[in-house]
C-alpha cells in the first residue's frame, strides 16, 4: 500500500481545432476557436457551387457549437466529478495502488470525451424550430438562416446561400427532434387511454343489447325445444302401447 505524497504539479491545457474540406484536402491550422468564424472558412472557398455551399454551411455549424465546448465548460458541467481521482482519494486512507505518471492524460481525456459527446449531440439536434417572442425575449434565439450574417460579417462568403442551405439541413434533421418524439408518445397515451374509455361502457352494453336483438329468435328457439320435447314423449308413450 502507498501513502499518497504532497508533491503536486501544475497542468495547462489549451483547446486547439482544426478544419478540413475533405474534398479539397485543404485545412486550417491548429488554432482555438475565435468568435468570428471567417478563419475557419478558409479551405471551403472554392467553386461556390451547391455542395461547396453545404459544406460551408456545415462548417459553420461546427464552428459556432465548438466555441461553447472547450475543456473548461466541460470540467464545469461535470462539477464534483471532473477529476477522476476525486473519486481514489480519502482523507486520510492510504491508496491502494500508485497513480500512474501519465495519470492526467485519463483526466484530460474525460473532459475530452464529455466536450465531444455534448458538441456531437448539439449537432445532431441541430433545429430550426419555429422561435415564439418570449423565447426571443429570454435566451435572445437566432433562426439558422440569420447565423452567418451574424457570426461571418467580414466574409466574402455568401451568407444569403448559407443561410438557405442551414435551413434546407434544419428540414431534413427535424425529425430528430426530442420533442416531436415526446408529442408522439403523448398522442399515442391519449389514443389508448381514450380508446379504452370508450370499450369500456360497449362491453357492458353488448351483451343485453345483443339479447334484445335477438329476443324473437330466442322465443322461436324455446318454442321448437318443447315441440321437440312433447313430440318425444308422445312417440314413446305409442311405443308403450
Amino acid at each position: 500500500m502507498w501513502a499518497p505524497d504532497t508533491e503536486f504539479a501544475f497542468i495547462i491545457c489549451a483547446d486547439e481545432h482544426q478544419f478540413c474540406n475533405p474534398r479539397s484536402g485543404k485545412c486550417t491550422e491548429m488554432d482555438g476557436v475565435q468568435t468570428n468564424l471567417s478563419t475557419i472558412m478558409e479551405p471551403f472557398l472554392g467553386n461556390n457551387d451547391q455542395a461547396e455551399t453545404a459544406q460551408q454551411a456545415t462548417a459553420m455549424r461546427l464552428g459556432f457549437y465548438a466555441q461553447t465546448h472547450f475543456l473548461e465548460h466541460s470540467v464545469k458541467s461535470i462539477g464534483n466529478k471532473a477529476l477522476i481521482l476525486e473519486g481514489l482519494l480519502r482523507p486520510g486512507m492510504p491508496l491502494l495502488e500508485p497513480i500512474p505518471d501519465n495519470h492526467w492524460c485519463s483526466e484530460v481525456r474525460l473532459w475530452f470525451e464529455t466536450g465531444l459527446a455534448k458538441f456531437q449531440f448539439q449537432v445532431m439536434e441541430f433545429t430550426n424550430l419555429k422561435i415564439t417572442p418570449r423565447d426571443k425575449a429570454a435566451y435572445d434565439f437566432k433562426s439558422a438562416s440569420t447565423l452567418p450574417s451574424v457570426y461571418l460579417k467580414d466574409s466574402q462568403l455568401d451568407t444569403k446561400k448559407m443561410g438557405q442551405a442551414l435551413d434546407a439541413q434544419c428540414q431534413r434533421q427535424r425529425v430528430r427532434s426530442s420533442g416531436q418524439l415526446q408529442n408522439f408518445s403523448v398522442f399515442g397515451t391519449f389514443f389508448i387511454v381514450g380508446a379504452s374509455i370508450l370499450f369500456w361502457p360497449v362491453s357492458l352494453l353488448a351483451a343485453p343489447l345483443w339479447g334484445w336483438i335477438r329476443r324473437d329468435k330466442q322465443k322461436s328457439w324455446a318454442s321448437d325445444e318443447l315441440l321437440s320435447l312433447w313430440q318425444d314423449a308422445s312417440k314413446h308413450r305409442l311405443e308403450e302401447q
